[in-house]
């Protein structure tokens, strides 16, 4: 029974929330009435981000005498993150 309740309120909230703002389907109106689907034609209307070899990249940041903890030897060994145990 309470696996019943829960698919009942999943399916709702797909038809009145998800379908709305995410893909623009508003086949009960509850999108429109809370604003929903502004979402969906605001995603769509974004423009897609894409990687361009000739743009410019910010370089790397690391600090050059910090070593992550998993790297350090001691002893030939190298030490965990909580030390030698």
């Amino acid at each position: 029974m309470a696996a019943a309740v829960a698919i009942l309120i999943a399916v709702v909230v797909l038809f009145t929330t998800v379908f709305p703002s995410e893909y623009g389907f508003d086949p009960l109106g509850t999108g429109a009435l809370l604003g929903l689907t502004s979402l969906s034609r605001a995603a769509a209307a974004q423009p897609e981000v894409t990687t361009d070899s000739a743009a410019p990249q910010p370089p790397a940041v690391q600090p050059a005498d910090a070593a992550p903890a998993a790297l350090v030897q001691t002893n030939g060994e190298a030490a965990g993150p909580f030390g030698d145990q």
